[in-house]
């Protein structure tokens, strides 16, 4: 049996297969290619490859024309990806399976990619709507992280019977077998620090309106550090801008990070205090520790008892930037509030248990594949 797996968007997409294409090779007579689109990712799938004590699995980077790299130098990486696909269909089509990240590649079929069952692993367990969900649809198979975003699959059509199953999310596994050192060095003292998760789309991220205020606030104050870590896709358009823009918010008490490891290797939210974000899904693996978290209503949306803000019910949730310093000082004594929820919440985001999920990932497809061979 050979399978693809494909990696088209950020090294922070392996993060989440990685470990569930290591253990599908475990499996005899099954052949697994790791195809990826930027660079980089190749050190990212040895590194995963050497923290779980397996042998470096095969990488092949994706082919790519003159026209494709001119529009990766204009960061017009959405459009990247879809010309990618195209441009290495025929390829990809020699496979029995075709496992990818996110739902971009449900145009394979389009594309002419019939040959293979085209399998999706979902990249989060959070909340928030998708706008290109619907692709989900256009897989054979699909690996979802716990019972939450199954009844949700499942109300919305997303999936049927037999075409799919829970086993959680792959990525803990990953970042288990790391067992990330705390992040020593960013500060000059020993105070636990707040971590801001933001996410990369603008419509939705909350670093424009409460950055500044979180910086006047962290500066003002002795209690704790501030780690700015915003999803990596937040810089990756800008030509930079973006990057110039958040490095002048470094200061003794708050280190902005826009490149590092610790961005998707989980090292931040394994180690934070506290956590400060918008809709990033990144929460509930913050939460598989409970912690006190705090929310950002950055529009002014009408969030309660609407589905995609449910994390929103595991903290407070701020609406205007004068709010949020008062509310990260009282997170820890508020925070008997939620505990309960947020185990609720994690283990029907998750699985129960967290940890396992590769394997039972590989178990899965393994079966699925038997199935329709048989």
């Amino acid at each position: 049996m050979n399978i693809a797996f494909l990696y088209i968007a950020e090294p922070y997409q392996c993060y989440h297969g990685a470990s569930l294409a290591l253990a599908l090779e475990a499996y005899a007579g099954v052949h697994v290619v790791n195809y990826y689109n930027f660079p980089e990712t190749q050190e990212h799938l040895k590194r995963i490859s050497r923290a779980m004590d397996a042998p470096e699995p095969e990488m092949r980077f994706l082919e790519r024309s003159f026209s494709i790299k001119m529009h990766e130098a204009a960061k017009r990486l959405d459009r990247v990806k879809l010309m990618l696909l195209r441009q290495n269909a025929e390829e990809l089509n020699q496979y029995d399976a075709l496992v990818a990240t996110e739902y971009t590649a449900g145009i394979l079929r389009k594309l002419g990619v019939t040959r293979p069952k085209l399998i999706l692993v979902l990249h989060g367990a959070g909340d928030r709507l998708v706008d290109d969900e619907a692709l989900m649809r256009d897989f054979d198979f699909i690996l979802l992280p716990g019972p939450k975003v199954e009844q949700y699959s499942l109300q919305k059509n997303l999936v049927r019977q037999g075409h799919y199953a829970t086993v959680g999310l792959p990525r803990m596994d990953v970042c288990a077998a790391m067992q990330q050192d705390y992040p020593v060095g960013l500060f000059s003292n020993a105070n636990p620090f707040v971590l801001y998760n933001a996410h990369c789309k603008r419509k939705l991220s909350s670093l424009q309106r409460f950055m500044p205020a979180l910086f006047k606030g962290f500066q003002a104050q002795s209690r704790y550090n501030l780690v700015v870590a915003p999803h990596i896709k937040t810089f990756h358009k800008s030509l930079g801008m973006k990057t110039r823009f958040m490095k002048r918010y470094n200061a003794p008490a708050i280190h902005v990070d826009t490149y590092s490891d610790r961005l998707i290797d989980m090292t931040y939210t394994a180690h934070a205090d506290i956590y400060v974000g918008d809709v990033s899904s990144q929460v509930y693996e913050f939460l598989v520790k409970p912690r006190p978290c705090v929310f950002l209503n950055t529009s002014g949306v009408n969030w309660r008892n609407n589905p995609h803000f449910l994390h929103w019910n595991l903290g407070e949730v701020v609406e205007q930037p004068e709010e949020v310093m008062p509310a990260i000082m009282r997170a820890h004594a508020v925070h008997a509030r939620y505990r309960s929820l947020q185990e609720k919440l994690v283990k029907e985001s998750l699985g129960d248990p967290v940890l396992g999920a590769s394997k039972r990932g590989a178990s899965a497809i393994m079966r699925f594949m038997k199935q329709r061979d048989g």
